[in-house]
């Protein structure tokens, strides 16, 4: 959406909100019969932004290393599933791209959510499952959307 109409100059977006995914909440067993929230597939999800259309004004893109705000908000908590390093790679690198390709140097920003988000399973610093995976990736992603 345009921010003209409100004043603004720019957009910028903010994972997951406004991501467009395959839900998977029913085909997945559950391991908790009370939970009442949504299962989504980054993958599906990552292409879907990748191939939004560049807007007419001027948006800055984000993405995020994974989603799961159970901790959160529990029973109701959506979840992305399919999360991996390299999955967020492609997208971060598809992103990169698409930045350079669009907009002036000096207006090349991409958002990453975030750095330190644990209550929503949203984070690139290094964990005992992971080690440095999402900040390698962060990383490989730079330089080969820069390439």
């Amino acid at each position: 959406t345009s921010p003209h109409p409100w004043g603004f100059d720019a957009a910028v977006e903010f994972p997951p909100h406004g991501l467009a995914s395959m839900q998977l909440t029913n085909e997945i067993e559950r391991l908790n019969s009370a939970f009442a929230g949504n299962v989504w597939d980054y993958v599906t999800a990552a292409r879907h932004a990748s191939a939004r259309p560049w807007p007419d004004y001027r948006r800055f893109r984000g993405v995020m290393p994974g989603w799961d705000n159970t901790p959160r908000l529990q029973n109701n908590g959506q979840i992305f599933v399919n999360t991996h390093p390299e999955n967020y790679r492609r997208w971060l690198t598809d992103i990169v791209r698409q930045t350079r390709a669009h907009l002036p140097a000096e207006e090349q920003l991409v958002f990453v959510n975030a750095w330190n988000e644990w209550g929503e399973g949203c984070y690139l610093e290094p964990d005992r499952a992971n080690g440095r995976s999402y900040l390698d990736a962060t990383r490989r992603a730079l330089a080969d959307g820069l390439s």
